[in-house]
């Protein structure tokens, strides 16, 4: 059985609104706004209305443990328009550099890279047509 860490968070989305009546008309600009509150080590501590995402992790969480929950802000859309602000949540972990490192693939465009056969063995939400990496962050927190 793996562990998970439970991160909280509150979010929200505005825009999006069709610009006309016509089936297929142009919306818009959608923008999403997200505030990550804490890392919980069960999701009983987390209010009953709060917002909270689970993820699991290679280590036994600790009331106290500090924390790197790392997670990618990526813009997407179609031809009618677009959405700024979407999060893709990559991993929590309990080593600084681990979470430096990946946070570095990311930017570079290796993570998840074979190298051996030059191929990509990860999809990435944030690389696409309409898609594209707005910032990737690392949210420092103290297990609760």
């Amino acid at each position: 059985m793996k562990n998970k860490i439970f991160i909280e968070y509150k979010q929200h989305s505005y825009g999006g609104e069709p610009e006309s009546n016509e089936a297929y008309c142009s919306r818009s600009d959608e923008h999403t706004e997200v505030s990550f509150l804490g890392a919980h080590k069960d999701k009983d501590s987390i209010g009953a209305y709060c917002n909270y995402t689970e993820v699991e992790v290679d280590f036994e969480p600790k009331k106290g443990d500090i924390v790197y929950f790392l997670v990618v802000r990526y813009q997407t859309g179609d031809t009618f328009g677009a959405s700024y602000g979407n999060w893709e949540t990559i991993g929590c972990y309990d080593n600084a550099d681990q979470a430096v490192e990946i946070e570095k693939s990311i930017e570079v465009g290796t993570y998840g890279k074979d190298e051996e056969k030059d191929d990509y063995c990860l999809y990435h939400t944030w690389e696409g047509y309409f898609e594209s990496l707005e910032s990737v962050d690392i949210e420092v927190f103290e297990v609760l």
